[in-house]
């Protein structure tokens, strides 16, 4: 085999395990775990909770820029969280 084609090979198998993680932690990330609190959340509503615990009064707006998404990707996630005891601070404005 040719130095050319070995290192290809060598990054070829290490993009797969790089991919092959990125693919488990997106299925972990879009799944829901109890983390602690009795409830099931998947990571982003968990971080989303954590951001407006940490940043009371926290609106979509501010959401979206922090996480570089836009405010109806934020709203899609937080919709799930409206109305319970755990998301009853952030607020409707922007």
């Amino acid at each position: 085999m040719s130095d050319l084609n070995q290192q290809f090979a060598t990054l070829n198998d290490r993009i797969g395990k790089l991919y092959h993680f990125v693919i488990l932690y997106g299925d972990y990330m879009n799944s829901k775990h109890d983390y602690g609190t009795g409830h099931q959340l998947t990571m982003i509503e968990a971080h989303i909770l954590t951001f407006i615990d940490d940043n009371p009064g926290t609106t979509v707006t501010e959401l979206s820029k922090y996480w570089n998404r836009t405010k109806g990707a934020i709203s899609k996630n937080r919709k799930p969280l409206s109305g319970t005891w755990i998301c009853n601070s952030l607020s409707k404005k922007g």
